[in-house]
């Protein structure tokens, strides 16, 4: 758990990254970039791996791969020809 320390600590080491590649490059955006970067890779080294988020790829894929299911199985279910022949079978037995 990232306690408050740790983002203090953070906090820092994001805005000297930022302030070394500005000064280096003299290009706010690029700065940022960098300064990103480095946090991230300090993030992945003193962060357990159970806390890390899953990369936003792999969520969407599995959030379309979740729904693409979800909607063969109502799709399979709500079929009005399987309806009709089921229908059909149920009087046909009545009879």
């Amino acid at each position: 758990m990232i306690n408050a320390k740790d983002v203090e600590n953070l906090t820092k080491a994001y805005l000297h990254s930022f302030n070394t590649a500005l000064s280096e490059t003299r290009n706010p955006s690029l700065a940022g970039q960098a300064a990103a970067t480095v946090l991230m890779s300090i993030c992945s080294a003193i962060l357990p791996r159970e806390q890390q988020t899953v990369s936003p790829l792999e969520a969407l894929m599995a959030a379309v791969m979740h729904n693409t299911m979800e909607a063969k199985k109502g799709a399979e279910g709500d079929d009005p020809e399987k309806k009709d022949e089921k229908a059909d079978e149920d009087i046909q037995k009545g009879d």
